[in-house]
């Protein structure tokens, strides 16, 4: 399934009982990249060698900046998750460069699954116990026709086509972040972008068309949902059947 969320139907949680994350769960969270040069100097800390090391190679500090925050972030909510400290959790690279936590950051007898994606000034992360994967735009007016006739399949680029000037952009990015986010789960990544395709059904919402990869698509959940005022984000999560729940980092009662 690919159901359309509205913001109005998301309940973004402030207070957070317990780090447990069920099995059946998604826990996806939302959290602003902008913060003090306090709380940034926190992040950094937490971070790894290599971390600090890709962090420094950005050309322009805004996209630094962004980048040390949302790992440190990410590092602060496996560290909740998994009971250890931040800066102990150890990542090993899997397909494609696809980070997993390594064999001194285990969750339980069952693999934790994250993905982070973040644009402008947010973020956003999901966990689960399955394969999952998380993106994130920052919607701007730009040619989505061309871009699609690039990117997306014949069927996707001729579906919005159809549509209104006003209707093209806010489906554009329903495609595109949907796309991501399956693409993210599996780790294939953006340059197999046209080998999943969505389609819109009868509800105008979208469901997975075909992929030209090996994961049976009816084993997927898609979820597409604006988490801020300009901002598309997307889900794609390994198990047909699961229970959402979403966390605002910002007023949650965490370390930053």
């Amino acid at each position: 399934m690919f159901e359309a969320l509205l913001a109005l139907n998301i309940v973004w949680q402030t207070e957070v009982s317990i780090f447990a994350l069920l099995p059946g769960f998604v826990e996806v969270w939302r959290a602003p990249l902008r913060v003090s040069q306090q709380q940034q100097a926190e992040f950094n800390a937490l971070l790894c060698e290599p971390e600090r090391s890709r962090a420094e190679r950005f050309k322009f500090p805004v996209h630094r900046d962004r980048f040390i925050v949302a790992h440190g972030i990410l590092r602060v909510l496996l560290g909740r998750y998994m009971k250890q400290l931040p800066e102990g959790i150890e990542f090993v690279s899997g397909h494609r460069g696809k980070p997993f936590l390594g064999p001194k950051s285990q969750f339980g007898p069952e693999p934790l699954y994250f993905n982070i994606s973040h644009s402008g000034d947010w973020g956003l992360f999901a966990f689960a116990r399955q394969p999952v994967g998380v993106d994130l735009e920052a919607s701007r007016q730009t040619d989505v026709l061309t871009l699609a006739q690039r990117f997306f399949s014949r069927d996707e680029a001729e579906a919005l086509t159809k549509l209104s000037d006003s209707e093209q952009l806010s489906v554009f990015y329903q495609f595109w972040t949907g796309k991501e986010a399956f693409l993210k789960a599996t780790g294939d990544g953006i340059s197999a972008l046209e080998q999943i395709e969505l389609q819109r059904n009868k509800n105008t919402t979208l469901v997975p068309k075909s992929w030209a990869g090996t994961p049976e698509l009816s084993q997927w959940s898609f979820w597409s949902f604006v988490p801020q005022t300009n901002y598309w984000g997307a889900l794609a999560v390994s198990a047909p059947d699961y229970q959402l729940q979403c966390f605002d980092y910002r007023s949650s009662k965490l370390l930053f």
